[in-house]
């Protein structure tokens, strides 16, 4: 397979139409939903940017979230050794930092569209089964973590600080 190119491509078509095509549905739903134009489901990077918007999360997220993709990147232009021991332990650090990142997205979503927190594992598990569930089902958009409201006076009230797991879990 290393030397065919036809089949790497397949592959990758492959893996588009199974697993990235329903996320990009789902996202384009749930946009919808919220009343953002759903073409924006299927930019790459833009529609993380404008789902962690709608959440109530900083765009900055975005960063955190592709970082290690963006290391790697940096990383074989500057010095093309991907092999070394100090880029393993930066990658798997900024892997880390992003899969956490995603998760505290992923929860966020969960409860501004009426879920909950065990919507949130599958969600993580399974993303291109459950995010056309979130789009294509009963849920509706009711608001950054579900409480506009709330989302509103805890930000002024403490200048752009806001998190919603400390409220939560102080309840």
């Amino acid at each position: 397979m290393e030397g065919n190119p036809t089949m790497s491509i397949l592959l990758f078509l492959l893996f588009l139409l199974l697993f990235a095509l329903p996320v990009a549905l789902g996202l384009s739903k749930l946009f919808k939903k919220a009343g953002e134009a759903g073409w924006k489901g299927f930019v790459p990077i833009y529609n993380l940017v404008i789902m962690l918007r709608l959440i109530g999360r900083p765009a900055s997220w975005a960063w955190a979230i592709c970082g290690n993709y963006l290391f790697t990147f940096v990383w074989s232009l500057l010095r093309g050794d991907v092999n070394s021991d100090l880029y393993r332990v930066i990658y798997i650090s900024l892997s880390v930092l992003s899969f956490v990142f995603l998760v505290r997205a992923f929860f966020t979503l969960s409860y501004s569209y009426g879920k909950d927190g065990v919507f949130t594992v599958w969600l993580v598990i399974l993303p291109f089964v459950f995010f056309p569930v979130l789009g294509y089902g009963k849920s509706r958009y009711e608001g950054p973590f579900g409480d506009p409201d709330a989302y509103d006076a805890f930000q002024a009230g403490l200048n752009g600080s806001f998190d919603f797991e400390h409220d939560i879990l102080a309840n």
